[in-house]
Formats: structure tokens, C-alpha cells, sequence
């Protein structure tokens, strides 16, 4: 049997991971959280409602899987700290299936993601166990997938673009910022409101990232840029772009 999207019964699980009804529902909890491991979900009123599915067989050791995963993360991370959880996810894939361990791709990419925020928080929140980091905008090779960072004058041109399309932003979501704390709207409103603001659609959002590849002739994606216990020594160009 395999796991679907959508909602499954506790009978439809039990099955699932092979065990009796009545094991699955005196240890539920425990299930549910090895559950974690195969797919996205959410749980309301006693149901399961699957929104992504990682790996659709039932693997016993899968949990042995995660950590070794996340145990690879930090040593195939760039050492300059630019990267990203689907690179790196492809790379650990690889590796894995040199060792023996044949898992697919998705599922070792939500692994790695999990990892990154455990090993370095978050992005833009509270630090992880070593270290800390944030999304930038980069560049991307497309022939070898590594990821590099804007010049100044790129970021110039980035920063150009950024006001042409949203405007000043930053100021706006200082506006809705006030807005919340005052209860005018409420926080779940938030972001429909700054996006209303800043023009921050779909439609004006994709027109920005291809004017802006088109401007720069190379693939800018979004990257992460980690910060490990000692500083990265970024240019300075770049950190004076970060600081306005």
C-alpha cells in the first residue's frame, strides 16, 4: 500500500505502516510523528490530510536516512556559504546512493531543508546549532549549478530594479508593521495587505526576476547564504548593499 494525497483514515495508516488499528491508535502520536519523515500533513479533528508525499512505501529505517542526511549536510555545503537545500539535496542524493541507500530525490531535498534550518536556523530567524543564515538574490551556472554572488554593480542594477517594480517597500512594511501593533488589521492580513502595497503580485513579481536575468544575462535565483561560526568574508560591495 501507499500513501495518497489527500485525507486517510486511521484505518487506511494502520495499514499503511503495517500494524493493528488498535497499535496504531494507542501510539499515534509516535506514528504520526514518523509520518513526518514520508510526507507533508496536516492534522485536524483527528484527521490526516496529506498535502505532499516524499516517499509513498513505508520504510522502516527511513528515520536512519534523515540523519545521515543531515550528517552530510555542513560538509557539502560551499564552503563560502552560498548554496542551496536542492543542490546540496542532489549532491547527498548521489552520495547516498553510492553507499547503497536508493531514496528518491524529494525526499532527501525535505531532509536537507529540515537540516539547514536545525544546522543554521531559519533564514533571517534565530540561529541554528552552528550557525545562522539568510535568502539572497544570486547567480546560478546552469551548466555546473553553483551559485555565486552579485557584483556591486549588479546589485546596483538588482536594487534599481527592485524599486522600479515594488517601489519602497522597506517603508511599507514599516506602515503595515503599525497597522498590526495598532489592530487595524490583523497579522494573518498582513502580508495581502503589504503585497497590495508594494505590487508584489505574481504578475509584477515574475516580470521582475526576468527583467532582471535579462538585464545581468545569467540565471538569478534565490540563494542561501549561510554564516558558520566564523564570519564569511563577503565583498564589500555586497555588504554594503545588505546594510541599505
Amino acid at each position: 500500500m501507499e500513501l495518497r494525497l489527500g485525507v486517510m483514515t486511521n484505518v487506511e495508516l494502520a495499514n499503511w505502516f503495517g500494524v493493528s488499528l488498535s497499535t496504531f491508535k494507542n501510539g499515534k502520536k509516535k506514528k504520526l510523528e514518523e509520518l513526518k519523515l514520508f510526507a507533508e500533513f496536516r492534522e485536524d479533528k483527528g484527521k490526516v490530510n496529506v498535502k505532499k508525499i516524499y516517499e509513498p512505501v513505508y520504510v522502516k529505517q527511513l528515520g536512519k536516512t534523515k540523519q545521515m542526511v543531515i550528517d552530510k549536510i555542513d560538509e557539502v555545503w560551499s564552503e563560502d556559504g552560498l548554496d542551496s537545500c536542492t543542490r546540496v539535496g542532489d549532491e547527498i542524493c548521489e552520495l547516498l546512493t553510492q553507499e547503497g541507500v536508493i531514496r528518491k530525490p524529494d525526499t532527501i531535498k525535505a531532509y536537507v531543508r529540515e537540516g539547514r534550518n536545525e544546522l543554521y536556523g531559519k533564514p533571517f530567524m534565530e540561529k541554528g546549532t552552528i550557525g545562522k543564515c539568510i535568502y539572497i538574490w544570486c547567480k546560478r551556472d546552469p551548466e555546473t549549478g553553483e551559485y555565486s554572488l552579485l557584483t556591486p554593480e549588479e546589485q546596483q542594477i538588482k536594487q534599481n530594479l527592485q524599486t522600479k517594480y515594488f517601489g519602497d517597500a522597506t517603508e511599507k512594511q514599516v506602515l503595515v508593521k503599525g497597522m498590526v501593533e495598532t489592530g487595524e488589521i490583523s497579522k494573518e492580513d498582513a502580508w495581502e495587505v503589504l503585497e497590495e502595497m508594494t505590487n508584489m503580485g505574481t504578475p509584477n513579481f515574475m516580470a521582475f526576476l526576468k527583467e532582471i536575468q535579462a538585464a545581468l544575462g545569467c540565471q538569478v535565483v534565490k540563494g542561501t547564504l549561510v554564516e558558520r561560526d566564523m564570519p564569511l568574508m563577503l565583498d564589500k560591495g555586497f555588504e554594503e548593499q545588505m546594510d541599505k
